[in-house]
Formats: structure tokens, C-alpha cells, sequence
């Protein structure tokens, strides 16, 4: 048997989101303790910004998730997996075929795949159609039509 660490990372009122901090010690305790983690609740974007909704910054998945996995891959400090998390410049991120990066940091697809059975599972969204349109309109993911 294993445990793993579920993080909500927002909810529908503003004291539902967590500060950067939090959200970095969380990934940093998880991978120095060999916890695997789920990010939920709040990420249906896929990079940190102002939500007039519940009048609050919304962490992004790609810096959540994408973070957890280069600091796993790339043994981050604190402070500069903090930088990953509130990151709010899109142009920072890119996935492609050659894997995640954000600014100098790769991960490779072979690195994603380890630090997603070891460390970062899986996200939640409440929905479906947010996160795909939004990485469709960064140009991180490909329009496909239904009669294609």
C-alpha cells in the first residue's frame, strides 16, 4: 500500500487559494519525503493570473504541475520552484515533443514520465473545456476537428 498528498489549489472564495509559498513547500516536502501529490481545485488554467471571479491570483496547472515535475527532475530549491509557481508569463512554458520547459529547464518526455509515477500523479480540473482552449489558444496544443 501507498499514500500519496492530495493539494487543493483554490476553490470559489479567495481564502481558498493557496500562497506560492504554500504550494512550493508542499511539492518540496512531497518530493524530499517521496510522497507522491495530486493538484486539484482551482486549476483549470494553465499558467498563474488574476481572477476577477473570486477576485484573487489562480495558480496555473503548468506552473503547479510542470513545476512539481522540473523540481523533481531537477532537485529545485524552494526558492526557485516559488518562481515556477508564480510565473505569469506564458512565453515561459512551451510543451512539445521534446518535453516541458519553463526558461532553461527542460524535462524531457522520459523524465516527465518518471516524475509523474514517482512524484506528480495527476491534476484535477473541474473542467474539461477551460484548460484544453486555453493551452489550444497559447498554441501548446492542436485544434482537432470532430470530422477529422
Amino acid at each position: 500500500d501507498s499514500i500519496g498528498l492530495k493539494m487543493r489549489c483554490g476553490g470559489v472564495t479567495k481564502d481558498a487559494f493557496p500562497s506560492v509559498d504554500a504550494v512550493a513547500r508542499t511539492i518540496h516536502t512531497c518530493i524530499q519525503a517521496e510522497i507522491p501529490m495530486k493538484g486539484t481545485a482551482g486549476l483549470h488554467h494553465p499558467v498563474r493570473h488574476f481572477a476577477d471571479s473570486v477576485d484573487t491570483m489562480m495558480h496555473g496547472f503548468l506552473n503547479v504541475f510542470g513545476g512539481a515535475v522540473l523540481a523533481y527532475t531537477h532537485s529545485f530549491d524552494r526558492a526557485t520552484l516559488e518562481r515556477v509557481v508564480s510565473d505569469e508569463v506564458s512565453d515561459h512554458f512551451e510543451f512539445g515533443e521534446g518535453g516541458f520547459r519553463w526558461m532553461d529547464h527542460v524535462a524531457s518526455v522520459e523524465e516527465i514520465q518518471t516524475a509523474r509515477r514517482e512524484l506528480a500523479t495527476s491534476y484535477g480540473s473541474c473542467s474539461f473545456d477551460e484548460p484544453r482552449e486555453d493551452l489550444q489558444s497559447l498554441g501548446m496544443l492542436e485544434t482537432v476537428s470532430p470530422n477529422t
